[in-house]
């Protein structure tokens, strides 16, 4: 049985449904007000609730692949105002039997640092020692068009994987965004929701 967890979504985060949501439900309906208020829009604007069916879409697939939580905000960047920055949020517990926290981390350190390229180490948290793993992920969008243009994006993820005192569980923390020009500022923020974690009972 996994042991809950807690932390604070900072604000301007609408959170994503998770599982399969009817398109003309209350779930829905909110989704769409969450949406328009975000962007300033009128609460029956047609582009919010277009763009909060994207959104269900989204946080549905999120669900499918064992996300818990997931949430998406849209900001301003400090350097640039115009550039729009878009972080997204998930989480999920992790069920686990470990013998105590030092073993939970050396298995996190030696999957991640045997599995995946990217950066990788511990860090002293308020809910205990975590393994934070920054990952990238490159593709290329092809374009329609007959100059076949091609979009290069760049897809950072910051991870805090934190196992429980009690060997239950590791809580796993995410916040990724292709805004690479922004990256440290969607570092800081990640760090400060990782710094809010906390085991419930």
């Amino acid at each position: 049985m996994t042991r809950e967890f807690t932390f604070t979504v900072p604000d301007g985060f609408v959170e994503l449904p998770v599982d399969d949501i009817d398109v003309d439900g209350t779930e829905k309906h909110e989704l769409d007000r969450r949406v328009a208020n975000a962007f300033g829009l009128a609460a029956d604007d047609s582009n919010a609730a277009m763009l909060a069916n994207t959104y269900a879409l989204y946080g549905e697939t999120m669900g499918s692949q064992g996300i818990d939580y997931a949430a998406i905000a849209i900001y301003r960047s400090p350097d640039a105002p115009d550039r729009p920055i878009m972080p997204i949020l998930a989480s999920s517990c992790i069920p686990s039997e470990h013998e105590s926290v030092d073993v939970a981390i050396e298995g996190l350190l030696q999957t991640h640092e045997s599995t995946e390229a990217g950066s990788t180490r511990t860090l002293s948290l308020p809910a205990g020692t975590a393994v934070v793993t920054v990952r990238e992920n490159k593709t290329i969008l092809h374009g329609d068009d007959a100059d076949g243009v091609e979009v290069h994006v760049l897809r950072r993820q910051v991870t805090a994987w934190i196992p429980d005192p009690k060997g239950t569980s590791i809580a796993m923390v995410a916040v990724c965004s292709n805004n690479w020009q922004d990256w440290e500022h969607v570092a800081v923020l990640a760090l400060d929701i990782f710094d809010t974690v906390s085991w419930v009972g």
